[in-house]
């Protein structure tokens, strides 16, 4: 996902959100997996419902546009390169 970010550094930005119940997870993830061009946030609360979003596996990708309206959703890694590639 970094590359294909990297690549399409100007259609599209990650917001990743992370359900660890702690912070040393999550900012241990953000540097191994070298996420750090991602927005990174930590529900460590787990006030979001996730479920109510139609998020029931990790990872989930939707896909907003401009004005932050889905556009696709559970998209996979390739899916959503495709989609990049043909707008």
């Amino acid at each position: 996902m970094t590359a294909l970010t990297q690549q399409f550094a100007d259609k599209m930005k990650v917001y990743a959100v992370s359900l660890d119940a702690q912070e040393r997870p999550w900012k241990s993830f953000i540097e191994e997996f070298k996420t750090e061009n991602f927005v990174n946030v930590c529900d460590t609360t787990r006030k979001i419902e996730f479920y109510k979003l139609g998020v029931f596996n990790y990872p989930t990708i939707y896909l907003l546009d401009s004005e932050k309206k889905i556009v696709a959703r559970w998209l996979n890694v390739e899916q959503l390169s495709t989609y990049l590639l043909n707008r």
